[in-house]
């Protein structure tokens, strides 16, 4: 994930199409205004309630940004790290302790 947010790529892996940008999503909802944000609620057909769902995830894409998510990932991979550290510290300090008796 580190690799995928700091702007590297997956060629190798992944093949051509990634590598070129294509990966069969387009967004529908860029070309429009935002002038009011509908509800669920005014939704009259699925299609409508679809359109609405995708708007909203747009919105959502725009406060989770790759900074956001880097820095999250980064946050977590330090406590998971500490923690692994801090506990293997205090199983050799118990054992250590228990085996001179």
């Amino acid at each position: 994930m580190f690799k995928t947010l700091g702007g590297l790529r997956w060629e190798a892996l992944l093949g051509k199409a990634v590598a070129a940008g294509k990966c069969g999503l387009e967004s529908e909802v860029e070309g429009e205004e935002m002038a009011t944000i509908p509800t669920l609620q005014d939704a009259q057909s699925v299609m409508e309630a679809t359109k609405i769902l995708s708007l909203g995830m747009e919105e959502l894409k725009k406060v989770f940004t790759t900074e956001f998510y880097r820095g999250v990932l980064g946050f977590t991979t330090w406590w998971c790290v500490f923690s692994w550290f801090l506990s293997g510290t205090f199983g050799v300090a118990y054992q250590s302790y228990f085996t001179q008796s």
